[in-house]
């Protein structure tokens, strides 16, 4: 993409140095909502699930996306939740005509959970890096497309003022300030990052920065405390992986000061960063289609394998990436294993 762009910018349509920045601010919000660096992507499928977004107002949930698990198992009755129990083995029963043997979950502490069906939720990270043993192992149609998928990560900092830390329910980088500096009558605000080379012409200057900071998002509303919520997208995030919590503190509130043009860097008293890549339990944001991705294989990762069923936004291929897409998985799963005990349920004809 940046080589089609270094073309027609030296003939038909030269850019501006602002121009250039603008222009990758939206290759930023891009790879935002990938997960991945622009040129990771299928050229012919990155946006296969054109079409079926949702219309009306964004949304976001009071008091962070914890609250969404602890309805489920809360209401309308209580479910037995084990917490702490790390998954090591998972034993299935592959035909898809019998639950026998029952399935069951080795944990690491020595636990066995056996199981008539396993709903299997691992994040496609997890899967790709190959953390769980699957006996037996994973069939070809299945674990191809594990591995021809992609799983990008996405990596954040916010800001909150005058509040405690530990009402916080997510994982972030967590700056607190002495006042708010920003409007918040706005839901969010962005900035046009300064190439390596500055005012460059060159496309290449801008992909290892662009995404760094490059949207903050007012969570005033939502969180009842004076947050904001700095995104690192794209090679940016990656980078944060590995980079020191103070240097990257540093550079949000570097672009919060030059945003509001404060007479100097607001300093923080305590942070918090996400580091999604590095989390045994994640190992990536979410999913993508990269290269090497086929049309399928989303379908591929919903399909059943025996006893064990399959959800996640891994699975959703018309609303992969998003929290609605995992919980519509979740739906679709449910009404299998249902079906699967109990036989297709048939709505009632009603006579006229």
């Amino acid at each position: 993409m940046d080589g089609i762009i270094s073309k027609t910018n030296t003939s038909r349509v030269p850019l501006s140095a602002l121009e250039m920045r603008l222009l990758h601010w939206h290759y930023a919000n891009l790879e935002y909502a990938n997960a991945v660096n622009v040129d990771q992507l299928s050229l012919g499928g990155w946006d296969q699930d054109q079409g079926n977004e949702f219309e009306g107002r964004h949304s976001e949930i009071k008091g962070g996306y914890s609250q969404v698990p602890r309805a489920l198992f809360k209401y309308p009755q209580y479910m037995d939740v084990k917490l702490g129990k790390v998954v090591k083995e998972i034993h299935y029963n592959p035909d898809n005509g019998s639950n026998e043997p029952r399935a069951s979950v080795q944990c690491e502490d020595g636990e066995k959970i056996e199981a008539d069906y396993i709903v299997n939720t691992l994040p496609l990270g997890v899967l790709k890096e190959g953390l769980i043993n699957f006996n037996p192992p994973l069939p070809k149609w299945k674990a191809e497309p594990i591995q021809r998928l992609g799983f990008g990560v996405l990596n954040k900092v916010s800001s909150l003022l005058n509040i405690e830390t530990s009402k916080l329910n997510c994982k972030q980088v967590v700056l607190v300030f002495d006042r708010i500096f920003w409007d918040v009558r706005r839901d969010m605000f962005g900035i046009l990052n300064q190439s390596v080379k500055t005012d460059s012409l060159n496309p290449k200057d801008y992909a290892t920065d662009r995404g760094m900071f490059y949207l903050f998002w007012n969570c005033v509303k939502t969180s009842g405390a004076p947050v904001l919520v700095g995104v690192m997208a794209g090679d940016a995030a990656r980078a944060a992986e590995s980079m020191d919590d103070q240097v990257l503190v540093d550079m949000a509130t570097d672009r919060l000061a030059k945003i509001f043009q404060l007479k100097a860097r607001p300093v923080p008293t305590e942070a918090i960063v996400t580091r999604w890549r590095r989390d045994r339990f994640a190992r990536g944001s979410y999913s993508y289609m990269g290269p090497e991705s086929q049309p399928g294989d989303y379908e591929a990762m919903a399909a059943r394998t025996g006893n064990m069923v399959w959800a996640g936004e891994g699975t959703c291929g018309t609303h992969p990436a998003t929290v609605h897409g995992a919980f519509i998985s979740g739906l679709r799963a449910a009404s299998e294993v249902v079906q699967a005990m109990i036989g297709q349920i048939v709505p009632p004809v009603v006579q006229g």
